[in-house]
């Protein structure tokens, strides 16, 4: 691999990232979903099958997501660089995530499960 194109450090940053990113999608549908299925109890059955659908989603979607910027980042070390195009718009995405929901829902560290790992994108896609 020749990293004149985007740099080791930038490079290890950015795979470090997706890992977080995957793990956390995993973490979410694994272990999130059903201590959210524990506090629906008192829901009706269709309500919290209806919510699953998006939950599980949402973790495919942020191992997806992962999974798109290491094959760019790895791309990019190719000397492709426009492949970095878009892990800016998945830093910028989980950056703008992790920012309004500390605003706008709750202060909560929960939020930094997308801000740090959007932050190490930004700086790999640079």
């Amino acid at each position: 691999m020749d990293f004149a194109a985007i740099g080791r450090l930038r490079f290890g940053t950015g795979l470090l990232a997706c890992l977080l990113m995957a793990a956390s999608g995993l973490l979410h549908s694994a272990m999130g979903w059903p201590a959210v299925k524990r506090a629906l109890s008192g829901a009706d059955a269709t309500t919290v099958a209806g919510l699953a659908v998006p939950w599980h989603f949402a973790g495919g979607a942020m191992m997806a997501f992962a999974a798109l910027a290491a094959y760019c980042l790895v791309g990019a070390v190719q000397a492709n660089t426009s492949l970095l195009v878009p892990v800016r718009f998945i830093a910028i995405a989980y950056l703008l995530f992790g920012l309004v929901g500390l605003v706008l829902i709750k202060p909560d560290p929960t939020f930094l499960m997308f801000l740090i790992p959007g932050a190490m994108l930004l700086f790999a896609s640079r």
